[in-house]
């Protein structure tokens, strides 16, 4: 059985009353930094590909990142911020 794990990226937001964003294009760096500060995103996925390429110094709002879809090492686990982890 296939399951797409970007159900659950749709379906939970939705489920609870929350907003989704989807960007029009793909965002990094600080690109991605300024997007997640100005449309107050509290929750975020991405695969630890992404993660290594950002930085979440200006995360106000940002409660979550969940990180998965590809292997995941102890140096990924420290990029993000102790606030933001959960595990």
């Amino acid at each position: 059985m296939i399951f797409d794990p970007s159900v659950t990226d749709i379906l939970y937001p939705i489920i609870i009353g929350a907003k989704i964003y989807i960007p029009h294009e793909r965002l990094y760096g600080a690109d991605l930094e300024e997007v997640l500060e100005e449309e107050k995103v509290t929750a975020l996925s991405m695969t630890p590909s992404l993660l290594r390429v950002s930085n979440f110094t200006k995360n106000t709002f940002l409660k979550k990142i969940i990180v998965g879809g590809e292997k995941l090492s102890q140096s990924d686990l420290q990029r993000i911020p102790d606030k933001n982890k959960y595990l």
